[in-house]
């Protein structure tokens, strides 16, 4: 099987199935997916929890990792937020804005993955299924040797995905790809992921949730602060703001350095006055620490605050001296352990690292070593926090390149 396409995309996650439907609308053209799946879209089934989080209209460059962050807004410039929603409503998917949060109206990813399998038909685009590329050959042509035999054709989509949920076939293998052609790969690592802890008696207070604020921090530099709910585990902390800076702390561990955590359990009261409240609260004699602490967070982690400070929890407030008060407040406001680990690619939502952005141009997600190759999606070194801005990167740099390819 060596006849020759005019195009072939290797990927038909989100951003190669944008890029093949973008290219498609060019007349006469024979343009060929392969997908190492049995279906098209595994990963995109299961975003935003299988309600895929298409966009998000509080877009802006600190939304995307720091690194390379212009080079992802140039990108999403030229097919933005606005474009993505015109794209899926003139395909026939009905939209919902929570907030700028946009998802599908049927809050269902299956309706997204549906219109891609309508626009497939209707542009005329071949897939070819239970695909494993193996090798690509570039000559005159691309020469790709599959599991189902050689494929051929005049340009080449790199839309393979990057390592995270390799359950959905995202196994790193486009990484390899790339790097036969001369690419330089940045180290693939999790991102959106969960972080390990140090914390005592974690188990105890594992399932808890409660608004604060996380601060990553290494040798006193500051990685990363957000404020939302946590999620208290097992074995450390989880919950979008976790997620949203995790990746600072992924790459910080990857280098062997410490990292710190600190949590604000109570971010909206300053710690003098928490102070006040604690000496207030503690003037009933007859109460237990524990009992003068009712009501104020849940229980489990107020137990946790007073043996953080040096408190037992049994203990007469008559008999807690005011320094240990002041220690409690600050327990509560700088609540400190140390960034064990992190969750892999099978728990981390997207990876970072990938394709160097410096060898691809923006304007069309071209490679700079390889004329007519194109490189997009998760496969290159973008990544954005949580809230729809990775499936933003999706669509508008599958859109760029499906856009560019035939711009001789």
């Amino acid at each position: 099987m060596n006849d020759l396409w005019d195009l072939i995309v290797i990927g038909g996650g989100a951003s190669g199935m944008m890029a093949a439907v973008t290219a498609a609308k060019k007349p006469d053209r024979r343009i060929l997916i392969l997908e190492r799946n049995d279906k098209l879209g595994r990963k995109l089934l299961q975003t935003g929890n299988g309600r895929c989080n298409l966009t998000n209209f509080k877009m802006d460059s600190g939304c995307y990792c720091r690194e390379n962050a212009g080079f992802a807004m140039q990108v999403i410039r030229d097919f933005d937020e606005k474009a993505v929603t015109d794209f899926f409503f003139e395909a026939g998917l009905l939209l919902h804005n929570r907030q700028g949060y946009v998802y599908p109206y049927s809050d269902q990813a299956a309706s997204v993955n549906d219109v891609f399998h309508l626009l497939i038909r209707k542009w005329n685009v071949s897939v070819s299924y239970e695909t494993v590329v193996e090798r690509i050959i570039k000559t005159d042509c691309f020469h790709i040797k599959t599991n189902k035999g050689d494929f051929c054709a005049h340009k080449l989509i790199l839309a393979a995905g990057g390592a995270a949920y390799p359950k959905t076939g995202s196994d790193g293998s486009g990484y390899r790809l790339a790097e036969a052609f001369g690419h330089h790969i940045v180290t693939p690592l999790p991102a959106l992921t969960a972080l390990f802890g140090d914390i005592k008696g974690q188990k105890k207070i594992a399932g808890v949730r409660c608004d604060g604020v996380v601060t990553l921090m290494a040798d006193g530099v500051l990685l990363g602060r957000q404020r939302g709910e946590i999620q208290m585990t097992d074995y450390g902390i989880s919950g979008i703001p976790v997620f949203q800076i995790s990746r600072y702390a992924v790459q910080t561990l990857a280098k062997g350095e410490t990292v710190v955590c600190e949590i604000d359990f109570l971010p909206d009261y300053d710690e003098k006055l928490i102070s006040e409240m604690m000496f207030h609260r503690f003037e009933e004699t007859n109460f237990t620490a524990e009992e003068c602490l009712s009501g104020l967070l849940h229980k489990k982690l107020t137990a946790l605050f007073l043996w953080k400070a040096g408190i037992a929890a049994e203990k007469k407030a008559a008999k807690i001296t005011r320094e240990l008060l002041l220690a409690l407040a600050n327990t509560i406001k700088h609540f400190s352990f140390t960034v064990t680990g992190y969750k892999d690619f099978s728990f981390g939502q997207v990876c970072q690292g990938g394709v160097s952005v410096l060898e691809l141009s923006p304007s069309t997600m071209e490679s700079k070593l390889v004329k007519d190759l194109y490189i997009c999606g998760e496969l290159a070194d973008v990544d954005g926090i949580c809230g729809g801005y990775n499936l933003q990167w999706a669509w508008s740099s599958g859109h760029q390149a499906g856009k560019a390819v035939w711009n001789d």
